[in-house]
């Protein structure tokens, strides 16, 4: 198995889609047999899941992640496990661990915080409008 994680400073990279940094470890029998770094010098959506796909990632951990490149990198047969944060080397410590993808929930069963929504004119009232003095007008005495 072959697990990509992006990487920036240490850390896993805030955001995958703006990621420049991959490493790719190679695990055989639950242990790391090898590290490859790879430099993505491309933004685009259907580069990324190329490359990622002819280096053979079976699994991708990284941060946050647009859903429509999620979804591209998992019909391509990459399984996904986004929005992880902290450093990069402990987080697949864990992973491995946990023997792949286990440690980590899928999205689907990871509870979510509720949207709290505002509905229209129950948010706090405006202050009332101060009107301004009325103007004089300049004067027209004097005048041709």
């Amino acid at each position: 198995m072959r697990v990509g994680v992006a990487y920036w400073q240490g850390r896993v990279s805030p955001v995958f889609d703006e990621a420049r940094h991959l490493v790719v470890v190679t695990i055989a029998a639950g242990r790391e047999i090898g590290r490859d770094r790879l430099l993505l010098q491309t933004r685009n959506l259907w580069d990324r899941v190329r490359i990622l796909s002819e280096q053979g990632v079976d699994v991708l951990l990284c941060g946050a992640i647009s859903s429509p490149l999620e979804k591209a990198l998992e019909a391509s047969g990459i399984r996904v496990f986004g929005f992880l944060t902290g450093e990069w080397e402990p987080i697949l410590a864990s992973f491995l661990d946990a023997r792949g993808p286990a440690a980590f929930p899928e999205p689907a069963d990871a509870k979510r915080r509720p949207v709290r929504r505002i509905k229209a004119g129950a948010a706090r009232p405006r202050p009332p409008l101060r009107r301004r003095p009325p103007q004089n007008p300049p004067s027209r005495e004097n005048k041709p």
